[in-house]
């Protein structure tokens, strides 16, 4: 009978598609880095570092996209004492950015904006620091993010097994409106935040990759062909 011989051959012709097959597949990475960053003085320049991408393998392919982005967050607290006879609400209102450079030629900027809070003060009692005209607020918060792609024709600025630096700079400006007057102070200033950096690229098998599947498929041929004689007969076992 010849069905093992075909069976071996179906066997042999899977495995050899297969690692055809494996050895042209192109596969989509994502890889993404990211560094923090925590400072009591946000407003001044200062440096975070990013993993760069190495490209330095064999079964590396090609790269689709580099995006560097940031999440910020400004905090302060703020002390506010209403001055005027009379009630009167309080709303501050703050704006600014984060700003980040690269090694590209576009910066990310995170814009910050909105209202941070709205408060209504009872008129002024004469004592400072206390009483129903007076307010502290704890950790106010002011976030900003943004993101940019990476022109393609600066992608190699980004390639290496180092680092490459990013320079931060949060300036989160706040604005009060009241309608009597008062007594402000803005305290404790800080920022936190996590710049990062995603590569999107392509990777391709190694040649060594199919060579087993190559070789279990021209295995199987071989022993096909052992089972036949030289004038295509199928060899059994010598009778008794």
């Amino acid at each position: 009978m010849r069905i093992g011989h075909r069976v071996a051959r179906a066997l042999a012709g899977l495995a050899l598609l297969s690692a055809s097959a494996q050895a042209q597949v192109v596969v989509t990475n994502t890889t993404k880095y990211t560094a923090p960053w925590n400072t009591n003085n946000p407003s001044g320049l200062f440096q975070i570092y990013l993993q760069q991408l190495n490209t330095n393998y064999s079964y590396f392919g090609a790269v689709l996209s580099i995006e560097v982005g940031l999440y910020s967050t400004n905090i302060f607290d703020y002390e506010l004492e209403n001055t005027s006879p009379g009630a009167a609400l309080f709303e501050l209102e703050g704006s600014g950015n984060t700003y980040a450079t690269n090694p590209g030629p576009a910066a990310v900027v995170g814009v910050h904006s909105g209202l941070l809070f709205s408060t209504n003060l009872a008129g002024s009692d004469g004592n400072s620091g206390s009483g129903n005209d007076y307010a502290y607020f704890n950790d106010i918060k002011s976030v900003g993010s943004h993101s940019n792609l990476i022109t393609s024709a600066f992608n190699s600025l980004y390639f290496g097994a180092s680092t490459f630096a990013v320079d931060i700079n949060s300036r989160v400006s706040s604005t009060l409106f009241a309608a009597g007057t008062y007594t402000a102070s803005r305290l404790d200033d800080r920022s936190l935040g996590v710049a990062y950096v995603i590569y999107t690229y392509t990777l391709v098998p190694e040649p060594g990759a199919f060579i087993p599947l190559a070789g279990v498929g021209l295995g199987l041929v071989w022993w096909a062909r052992r089972r036949r004689s030289p004038d295509g007969r199928r060899l059994g076992r010598p009778s008794a």
